[in-house]
């Protein structure tokens, strides 16, 4: 099987846990992985990514003059990588062929035969002008604001890539606004369900409370999960936690206590996935109404919303993005994007369900996992794909 060169930007990132379980994954499916990053993560990483650090190479630490007698080898490949370095617009033409050199000569050493790029930004420009020099396929994953926000080159990037990969449907048709559909494949960003698991025998049945995983920010439209508990009768509120940090931290503690709801919104902060993992099965259901930023970005298939669902947690969520594909009526409730009303009946549905009926949801939702959301299920058409390049 091809070895494979997984690029990203930094590694470890704490939030970019699809990253590590991709090639911890592969390498179990049977691929020789090498991980390689442009820089050092100088945030914290899941710890479970350490692991793969130490084999990690870094673009930033390859110090030395690329030897003369490799660049005349590549230079027979040149023609096959000016046509993206001089048409893209991104990146200074001299530095992103510079550094597809030194990316190349870097992968060149461990004899990758395959480059798989995390993102569609640099990282992806990158993997192309280095597997071009190298003769090799090379293709990119887009995740949410490299597609939405700055989509830089992204026609180019789609062009010049051997193959394209979209987590969603929604994603995939759009980029078959730019070129054929045969270039694109449509794969969802797996997990283990052997990791996310429910609690057998679970005692406490409804809690009332509900949990929240990920950035304060904009698209996930966590403040208005804030407003839905204020639409609410006081003594009907649940409790919800809020378990990640970001920029709208500051502002949503002040909403807090101005909707009196300091005692029904707790702030724990980030967390890591062993967390997840040990506490969100004990919690009611998964709350994440997604939505569009003012700046265009979106949450295109989140993992945290199918580890829920292998959790055998009902998952609360919106008709937005890859959501659609993933959350059904049976396995959650799905509202309008930004109607809060709807959100806070949401919320009040699921508190309120006895146990039979969110053990019947729960199980749906894992069940739904295991059959489209696996990791092996991912791999196994990553791999195909690959070895087709």
């Amino acid at each position: 099987m091809k070895k494979i060169a997984i690029l990203t930007s930094r590694f470890p990132v704490l939030s970019e846990t699809f990253v590590g379980n991709e090639m911890r994954a592969l390498q179990r499916y049977g691929h020789p992985v090498q991980p390689v990053a442009m820089q050092h993560s100088k945030a914290p990483g899941q710890l479970i990514d350490y692991v793969l650090v130490d084999n990690t190479l870094y673009l930033s630490d390859l110090k030395r003059i690329v030897p003369w007698s490799f660049i005349r080898k590549i230079l027979i490949n040149l023609p096959k990588a000016l046509p993206f370095v001089v048409t893209q617009s991104g990146l200074s033409r001299k530095s992103l062929l510079w550094n597809g050199v030194r990316l190349a000569y870097l992968l060149k050493q461990d004899q990758i035969q395959h480059i798989h790029a995390h993102f569609a930004h640099a990282t992806a420009a990158h993997a192309i002008v280095a597997a071009k020099l190298l003769n090799i396929s090379v293709s990119f994953v887009g995740h949410g604001s490299d597609i939405y926000v700055n989509p830089i080159d992204l026609p180019k990037k789609l062009k010049y890539s051997t193959f394209a990969v979209a987590v969603c449907k929604e994603m995939h048709d759009d980029f078959a606004k730019h070129i054929s559909i045969d270039k694109i494949k449509q794969i969802h960003c797996g997990i283990d369900p052997y990791l996310f698991t429910p609690i057998k025998d679970k005692k406490n049945g409804n809690n009332g409370k509900l949990l929240y995983v990920g950035r304060l920010s904009e698209s996930k439209g966590v403040d208005q999960i804030v407003q839905a508990l204020a639409l609410m009768d006081e003594q009907d509120r649940p409790v919800i936690d809020l378990v990640g940090d970001g920029t709208l931290m500051d502002g949503l503690k002040v909403l807090v206590t101005k909707l009196g709801l300091v005692h029904k919104v707790n702030f724990l902060g980030a967390k890591d996935a062993e967390w997840l993992r040990q506490h969100a099965p004990h919690y009611v259901g998964l709350v994440a109404p997604f939505q569009p930023a003012k700046n265009g970005a979106k949450d295109t298939g989140p993992l945290v919303v199918k580890e829920a669902m292998a959790m055998c947690l009902p998952v609360i969520s919106t008709r937005f993005m890859g959501i659609k594909d993933i959350v059904t009526d049976k396995t959650g409730i799905l509202i309008e994007v930004g109607d809060v009303n709807a959100l806070a009946e949401a919320m009040l549905k699921i508190t309120e369900m006895d146990e039979v009926q969110l053990k019947e949801m729960g199980l749906a939702g894992r069940n739904r996992v295991l059959q489209y959301f696996t990791l092996e299920k991912q791999v196994r058409q990553l791999s195909s794909c690959v070895e087709a390049a």
